[in-house]
């Protein structure tokens, strides 16, 4: 009874097993990855891989044009975000700034006179 060897496809360590296991499919005692058990003389000889005749050329596809808003959306979506940007920044600035009219501390919380 001879032995054969082969490497697991799936962890490349080696299995060891009797020629009566040739064409079963294992788990592999290494990572228990499925395995076919082949004869290694027989994987060493290269198979031929039938050639496809070639195919038909492909009908020619016309080609579609892009819109103007297609061509250059992303320069419109930055021009709209740096407009936002700056309209925020100009909004906030309104809010923030300090008021022209600025009275002395004691006339700002002071009552009227005239009540």
């Amino acid at each position: 009874m001879s032995e054969y060897k082969k490497f697991c496809e799936s962890c490349g360590e080696k299995i060891a097993f009797p020629a009566e296991y040739i064409g079963y499919q294992i788990n592999c005692p290494h990572c228990q990855a499925l395995t076919l058990l082949s004869d290694p003389a027989a994987a060493a000889v290269p198979h031929q891989v039938p050639v496809a005749p070639a195919a038909a050329p492909a009908a020619a596809v016309p080609e579609v044009k892009e819109s103007f808003w297609q061509r250059f959306k992303g320069t419109i979506e930055l021009v709209g975000a740096f407009i936002a940007i700056a309209g925020v920044g100009m909004g906030a600035w309104q809010y923030f700034k300090p008021s022209e009219e600025k009275l002395p501390a004691e006339e700002q919380y002071a009552w009227p006179n005239n009540i």
